[in-house]
């Protein structure tokens, strides 16, 4: 496929109106530790929760089942894992997605042979842009429950659920607006967002920010000309016109003769 260039001040434009929410940005802020644990602290309430470790898009990957990217993941001093995803889009299964990520997270942090009781807690935490439960909540703390009692019991995986539509007055709120930003804000409350928003959007990483939405838009691209290619071939286009619709290389597309469900 012929290489595809962005225009410079289009990248430009594109950082600027990058918020925190949105997946490239969510990707870069997650790869700073402080960024992590300001924003555990706050969604937990917590101001002495520390994190071990952070990674960013893990990709857990599933031999005969479908594999999953939790878009930052944090272990805390006790052990806890945190799966942090955030989600913009509203047509998938909210709930669907995090039972199944949580569950990959889960198998994967059991060694063989290891007693059931060396599980780790695992807490996930979801992110949307909006309120998909439509209750009027900023956050969604769902528990299990004995029915016949209304007792809530644990076997250590927590479920949250986080949407910045609805502000209920809280310091996890006033955090969201910022997290649905696209200008730097300047809140004490939450000096790591608001520098790193800064640092990324105007400051020394901003060539860094630049890069990677010059990449996210070319892989982007490169998806639809695949589709369009997957297309043109059902409907049975010659080589040379899904050559000139997509720019892909003849090779590409033979490939995606013998490899794609057509």
């Amino acid at each position: 496929m012929n290489e595809i260039k962005t225009p410079k001040h289009t990248i430009g434009k594109s950082v600027e109106k990058l918020r925190p929410i949105d997946d490239t940005f969510t990707q870069k802020l997650g790869e700073n530790k402080d960024f992590c644990e300001e924003l555990l602290r706050v969604v937990l309430n917590n101001s002495e929760l520390k994190i071990i470790s952070n990674t960013t898009q893990k990709t857990l990957h599933n031999i005969d089942t479908r594999s999953v990217t939790i878009d930052i993941k944090c272990i805390c001093e006790s052990g806890t894992i945190f799966g942090v995803e955030v989600q913009k889009s509203n047509n998938d299964d909210h709930q669907k997605r995090v039972r199944y990520n949580s569950s990959c997270i889960q198998i994967q942090s059991l060694e063989k042979c290891s007693s059931f009781k060396e599980l780790p807690d695992v807490c996930m935490i979801y992110i949307t842009e909006t309120d998909f439960l439509r209750r009027g909540k900023t956050i969604y703390h769902i528990d299990r429950i004995i029915r016949e009692t209304g007792e809530v019991i644990t076997n250590g995986y927590t479920e949250i659920y986080i949407n910045s539509e609805i502000d209920d007055g809280s310091a996890l709120a006033e955090y969201m607006k910022i997290f649905k930003s696209e200008t730097v804000s300047k809140n004490q409350n939450f000096p790591v967002i608001c520098r790193l928003t800064e640092y990324y959007k105007h400051g020394e990483g901003r060539k860094n920010m630049c890069e990677i939405v010059e990449n996210y838009a070319k892989a982007c691209m490169r998806e639809q000309a695949i589709a369009i290619a997957i297309k043109s071939i059902k409907k049975g286009y010659s080589n040379e016109d899904i050559i000139d619709l997509t720019g892909l290389s003849l090779e590409e597309i033979e490939e995606l003769k013998t490899t794609s469900p057509i």
